[in-house]
């Protein structure tokens, strides 16, 4: 099966309501929910995971040039592994960079159309300031070790 993951900042300024007058309910081209996106994307998934709330073990380079383990706090990480060599990729936000969390729900669900495509959103609050630390691993800037800071 193939996951896109989808990592979306929420437009404060949409409105419920003139999406109801004006668009039949659905966001417009003049009334966005989300001011941009980035969809990522894995093939050959046999498993997934959500972890709304974990820590996770980051070998970063300092401003030095240094290498050095970090551990990311209070992620909400995506986990998916191959179905050939078992690989395991990691995709992940700092859980208060969050709109909501997301749960998973059963297989069956994620199923497209009989496409075996999945995707899983993750809405990220309007005013959060995030730095994306390795392709799909976004870390809030207030949680970012100093070292990695730049």
């Amino acid at each position: 099966m193939t996951i896109n993951i989808k990592f979306r900042r929420v437009n404060e300024d949409y409105s419920q309501d003139y999406a109801d007058f004006h668009d039949s309910g659905k966001e417009g081209l003049s009334n966005p929910k989300h001011k941009w996106s980035v969809v990522y994307s894995s093939e050959d998934i046999e498993e997934i995971t959500i972890e709304p709330e974990a820590d996770f073990n980051f070998i970063g380079v300092d401003p030095n040039g240094n290498k050095q383990d970090f551990v990311l706090k209070n992620m909400c990480l995506l986990r998916c592994f191959r179905k050939e060599d078992k690989a395991m990729i990691t995709y992940g936000v700092s859980q208060s960079a969050l709109n909501v969390l997301p749960t998973k729900r059963p297989v069956r669900n994620y199923i497209n159309d009989g496409t075996e495509t999945i995707t899983q959103y993750f809405d990220i609050k309007a005013e959060a300031e995030l730095f994306e630390l390795t392709t799909g691993l976004y870390v809030a800037k207030n949680e970012l070790p100093i070292e990695l800071r730049r």
